[in-house]
């Protein structure tokens, strides 16, 4: 359920977005949605932010369209996506330097805004981030009913195990071990 520009490309409800460099990155995680609509925002892109521009501001000229990827790429954005609006394509420069240096660039249709975007990735954010709340309340809710009811310490492990799918080993201080619970198949000898 990660959100992703894969997910944003091949799954979300925006169509016609399309992977112009770097199409081989499309499992980076998107974690938030920034605008560029001048060069100082660069200053406060977050890592794994998809960054959306117009273009405008470096449509002519070529040595800021390559600088302006070189520095997204620094901040570890995870793509640029800039509207078709004032470019036919994305600029040649743009693409040669986004593939030398590792940076997803999209091609984003001109009749999306920004806010449409913006809007089905923070939907999909906050609902990964409901999954995972609620997901952890049943977690909890398990953990208490194994407490209260007695069931042990081993049902609470295996709670856990199937929670985080994961093998869970309870150890005292000194290393010794108290109890585990395997995923299927993984349990240790000498144990």
């Amino acid at each position: 359920m990660s959100t992703t520009l894969r997910w944003l490309i091949e799954s979300s409800s925006l169509e016609n977005l399309h992977c112009v460099a770097c199409s081989d990155k499309l499992d980076t995680p998107i974690s938030s949605v920034n605008v560029l609509d001048n060069l100082d925002v660069v200053k406060w892109i977050k890592p794994n932010e998809l960054v959306l521009s117009s273009g405008y501001l470096f449509m002519d000229d070529e040595s800021l369209q390559r600088q302006l990827v070189q520095e997204l790429h620094q901040v570890g954005c995870s793509a640029l996506g800039i509207s078709r609006r004032f470019f036919q394509t994305i600029p040649e420069a743009m693409l040669q330097e986004a593939e030398r240096v590792g940076l997803p660039l999209l091609e984003l249709p001109f009749f999306y805004s920004f806010s449409d975007i913006s809007r089905v990735v923070f939907q999909r954010l906050f609902l990964q981030s409901s999954y995972r709340v609620r997901s952890e309340q049943r977690l909890l809710m398990a953990l208490s009913n194994a407490l209260f009811s007695g069931a042990g310490l081993s049902h609470m492990l295996q709670c856990l195990v199937q929670q985080y799918r994961t093998s869970v080993l309870l150890l005292s201080r000194s290393g010794t071990c108290l109890d585990a619970a395997y995923t299927s198949g993984t349990e240790l000898r000498g144990m």
